[in-house]
């Protein structure tokens, strides 16, 4: 099979990181898969970022200017939906302005790409600043409702991470009919990958890990790592994701993994002296449940997968040792 009669649109946010964006286009530009299309997503940048990319990249990209900061979840879906209007689009790959590629990443992504209900893949993403150091090879989903990057390639894959996530057409299409979006808007930032694979995993669709397409993450570059923003919208909207998501029959049996694992968190954000923050974060979810209650209405009415099956995807223990040692408490 010759992998280069598959098309893909390569989606790229810019938000104030212009030198960010640009190292990004520029390791883009040396890849050796050459049927693909690139459409940068200027989410409301300060001078003219947008403009500038495009007088230097030209043809090289195809520019969207919004005229404000659509966060991450939107942002992306401007873009995505800008794809998929071309017909010959059958991979879409959500890329992180703060990351470098590989010459073959793409190529060795779509060997992967091999049926119809492999929809999500996730590829190996290595530190940016050491090479040899793993960012992430995807997303594990805990029994107790909290998700984190996967360090090794023996934990349970359940979706990539948005830094670098490759999704099929027909996936994001499927989603867009049932739910009317891909990413959810609502969550404006961060766990939206999360949602987007759980909805996914609920249609049936699986992910692999393309363990020979390498990517390299800064990480947070546009954010800060854990910032208040990243805090807030984390715990916030994971609070979502389980009110969108998870089969009432799960959600009874994790219930008290479920429990002990929030109280964790809100334990571990007093300690660093972020109470106000991760109240608020857990009130704007309640506050927002109503509507969540009604996307999971026809998320769940909808799904394909079995319970037991699952089931099967998520990591039984309630917290990861790699978590709690980066929060450095």
């Amino acid at each position: 099979m010759d992998n280069q009669n598959f098309k893909i649109a390569i989606i790229i946010l810019n938000w104030n990181g212009l030198e960010n964006t640009k190292e990004c286009l520029n390791s883009l530009k040396k890849v050796n898969y050459s049927n693909f299309k690139i459409i940068l997503v200027d989410n409301g940048s300060e001078n003219n970022e947008g403009k500038i990319l495009k007088n230097e990249y030209g043809d090289f990209i195809t520019l969207i200017q919004n005229k404000k900061n659509l966060g991450f979840a939107e942002g992306n879906n401007v873009g995505i939906e800008k794809a998929l209007e071309n017909p010959e689009i059958k991979y879409i790959l959500c890329l992180n302005n703060d990351t470098t590629v590989e010459i073959d990443f793409i190529e060795k992504a779509l060997e992967k790409f091999n049926n119809p209900e492999i929809g999500m893949m996730a590829p190996k993403t290595m530190n940016y600043y050491k090479k040899n150091e793993i960012d992430n090879f995807g997303i594990q989903f805990t029994k107790s409702g909290l998700s984190f990057n996967i360090k090794n390639n023996n934990s349970r894959l359940f979706c990539p991470c948005g830094a670098a996530a490759f999704y099929s057409r027909e996936l994001l299409e499927e989603l867009k009919r049932r739910d009317g979006y891909y990413f959810d808007p609502d969550f404006f930032a961060y766990a939206e990958d999360l949602d987007l694979g759980f909805r996914a995993r609920l249609l049936g669709f699986e992910c692999l890990f393309a363990e020979n397409s390498i990517i390299y993450h800064k990480g947070s570059a546009s954010t800060k790592a854990m910032s208040d923003l990243a805090v807030y919208h984390t715990y916030r909207n994971i609070i979502w994701v389980l009110t969108k998501n998870l089969p009432a029959p799960l959600f009874w049996k994790y219930l008290p993994k479920i429990i002990i694992g929030q109280l964790a968190i809100i334990f571990l954000w007093i300690l660093r002296g972020k109470s106000f923050l991760i109240f608020k974060a857990y009130f704007h979810a309640l506050f927002g449940l109503p509507k969540m209650l009604k996307k999971r209405k026809i998320i769940q009415k909808n799904k394909k997968i079995s319970i037991g099956d699952l089931n099967k995807f998520f990591t039984p223990r309630i917290f990861v040792k790699s978590y709690l040692s980066n929060l450095k408490i």
